[in-house]
């Protein structure tokens, strides 16, 4: 492997991680308003709110996977000469928050 290759290789990995935390940060962020926005509804809006943050949620997990199924990715998976599958990524980016 030549040295320019390997630093390629290695922009090509640090995308790969930026899309993973843009991706994580925004569903994170959409699970968060979901939840502060349920918890300051009336009682009897509660699960109207919750549908209503739910899809936002789902939205952001959509607008991410689109990028994780396109040509795109698979381009970079092939430069960074690593390949994560699509839906581990997803599994990843849609994994619970852990509490500290």
């Amino acid at each position: 492997m030549t040295a320019e290759h390997e630093i390629l290789s290695g922009v090509f990995v640090k995308v790969m991680h930026m899309a993973f935390d843009d991706a994580r940060k925004d569903v994170t962020a959409a699970r968060r308003r979901m939840r502060a926005q349920v918890r300051m509804a009336d009682p009897a809006r509660k699960e109207a709110v919750a549908a209503h943050y739910q899809q936002e949620v789902d939205r952001a997990i959509a607008s991410h996977r689109r990028y994780f199924e396109s040509r795109d990715y698979h381009m970079v998976c092939t430069l960074a000469d690593l390949f994560i599958r699509p839906e581990d990524m997803m599994r990843a980016v849609c994994a619970p928050e852990v509490e500290a």
